[in-house]
């Protein structure tokens, strides 16, 4: 009775791992969001998983089937909650359903890491048109002496 018990322990061990780095991943997300409906929903959903995975670990002994089950529930709600967040995704919205437990977990902590590289990258455009527009309004001069002194530093 102890092989069967002490290979549920290590599936248990081997989600509360899978559920860190998809808690790790949403971190990581919500620090890219602005402040916001969203980033709180998804910073109290990252709480849920963090008191889930203490409280699974906590009981892994005990119960590690069940264990292992609420941690992979925790990761699939982390990325279900993110969701929304990156752009609609289609095919890869969510992990495969007939793959193992560690392939589902990679491609969830996958997901969630293409959602905040996502976010990064609005963010960068957004940052990188505000500047132009401002470069753009500061070099425009509106008086009548800008085509001569124009004129001027091209000559020189």
């Amino acid at each position: 009775m102890g092989a069967p018990n002490r290979t549920a322990r290590a599936e248990a061990k081997r989600a509360i791992v899978r559920l860190k780095r998809a808690e790790s991943e949403a971190r990581g997300l919500a620090k890219e969001l602005p402040k916001g409906a969203r980033r709180a929903r998804l910073d109290d959903a990252v709480a849920d998983a963090r008191s889930v995975r203490k409280s699974v670990a906590a009981e892994r002994s005990d119960s590690p089937r069940r264990a292992a089950r609420r941690a992979a529930r925790a990761a699939a709600k982390l990325e279900r909650v993110s969701r929304p967040i990156g752009a609609a995704d289609g095919a890869r919205g969510s992990a495969a359903v007939g793959s193992s437990a560690d392939e589902r977990a990679k491609a969830r902590a996958k997901t969630i890491k293409q959602r905040r590289k996502q976010a990064q990258q609005s963010q960068k455009m957004a940052k990188f048109v505000a500047a132009h527009v401002i470069g753009a309004s500061v070099s425009t001069s509106g008086d009548d002496d800008a085509p001569k002194r124009a004129q001027r530093r091209t000559k020189t």
